[in-house]
C-alpha cells in the first residue's frame, strides 16, 4: 500500500511540474497583463506552487515548522486573488457598460 501511495505521489509531483510549465508559458505569451488568460494563469501558477509545497512536505523534503502552512497560505492568497479579479472585472464592466468577455484574438 505504501508503494502505491509513493507512486501516486511521484506522478502527482510530475504532473504538477508539467502544469506549472504549461501555465508559465501561457502567462509569458500574453502581451497584456489585464487579459483574463494572463490573470488566470497567474492564479493557477500560485495554486500549483501551493500544491508542490504540500507534496514536498509529503516526501519530507521540507521539514520546517515555519514553512509547514506555506502551501495553505499561498492557496488562500490565490483564491483571494481570483475573487478580486472577478470582482474588479465585474465592476469595470458595469461602469464602462462593456461585456465581461475578452475579445477573441485572431
Amino acid at each position: 500500500m505504501e508503494l502505491l501511495v509513493s507512486i501516486f505521489t511521484n506522478v502527482t509531483f510530475l504532473l504538477l511540474l508539467v502544469a506549472l510549465v504549461v501555465f508559465g508559458v501561457l502567462a509569458a505569451q500574453q502581451k497584456r497583463v489585464k487579459s483574463f488568460q494572463f490573470q488566470m494563469s497567474i492564479v493557477l501558477i500560485m495554486l500549483i506552487i501551493s500544491e508542490v509545497i504540500d507534496v514536498l512536505f509529503d516526501f519530507n523534503y521540507i521539514e520546517s515548522s515555519f514553512l509547514e502552512h506555506l502551501g495553505s497560505i499561498i492557496h488562500v492568497s490565490a483564491m483571494t486573488g481570483i475573487a478580486l479579479i472577478f470582482w474588479g472585472r465585474y465592476v469595470y464592466s458595469k461602469k464602462a457598460q462593456k461585456s465581461l468577455v475578452d475579445e477573441i484574438q485572431k
